[in-house]
């Protein structure tokens, strides 16, 4: 099985052997890719959609798979047993307001985990505000390309860590460490964002519009920063979006 990019990506991080556990697994494309390649022995796929779980069921049986990918019908985390070993989980394709809600609510049972893979597809920000304020650590990041959209890979693990600048949250601290080959032209696709946003609230006539624009006008000005930052030390000039 051939994954996308945002999925690759996902797997790329994972390292051999890793007993996984694929919460949100949807049509288990990405436990089945991790036995085939060599990955990893055996997953647990998690999914609270019955639909989704019976499609998921299918790739399974359509790759001879059973003996090797368990598949749990339940909510997130809580669908695991006591007697469950995994030591690493994924968390992809949710919104980063669901990501952080699965997380606290399975608090219980995170302990066994080294790491976590999380992909959001929204609110990235706010899901590094909430692994911060809840003494995880983002170890790495990775970007993927798919489509003409970026995806965020976030790895995390227990342990404090202390960001307070807000784009760096934006960004993520990762990706700026280890200057991630995508940075660059994802730093360009939001200061974009910020650009359409202020012309929409130029033709705006709502009273909160001033501080919505200040903000964004703000948020613009620091990303330019950073991607200047990050330009001059690539060696990259064409760093003006």
């Amino acid at each position: 099985m051939k994954l996308k990019p945002r999925l690759a990506e996902v797997a790329n991080c994972i390292l051999p052997e890793s007993k996984v556990v694929d919460i949100g697994t949807d049509h288990a494309y990405l436990p089945v890719y991790l036995i085939e390649q060599g990955i990893c022995r055996k997953v647990i796929g998690v999914e609270k959609n019955p639909r989704n779980l019976q499609k998921a069921q299918k790739n399974i049986d359509l790759f001879n798979l059973g003996s090797k990918v368990e598949l749990r019908l339940g909510d997130g985390f809580n669908a695991l047993y006591p007697d469950d070993y995994a030591n690493v989980a994924v968390i992809a394709g949710l919104g980063g307001r669901t990501i952080s809600k699965v997380m606290q609510e399975g608090s219980s049972k995170l302990e066994q985990f080294d790491y976590f893979i999380l992909q959001p597809m929204s609110d990235i920000y706010l899901l590094r505000r909430w692994l911060v304020a809840h003494n995880f650590r983002i170890s790495n990041e990775h970007l993927a390309e798919e489509k003409d959209r970026f995806y965020e890979i976030i790895l995390v693990e227990p342990g404090k860590q202390s960001i307070s600048d807000p784009v760096i949250l934006e960004i993520g601290p990762g990706l700026l460490e280890r200057r991630d080959p995508l940075l660059i032209p994802y730093l360009k696709q939001k200061i974009a964002t910020c650009r359409r946003i202020i012309s929409a609230l130029n033709q705006a006539r709502e009273t909160d519009s001033f501080k919505k624009k200040d903000y964004y006008m703000h948020k613009e000005a620091r990303l330019r920063e950073v991607l200047s930052l990050v330009a001059e030390s690539s060696g990259n000039d064409e760093h003006n979006g």
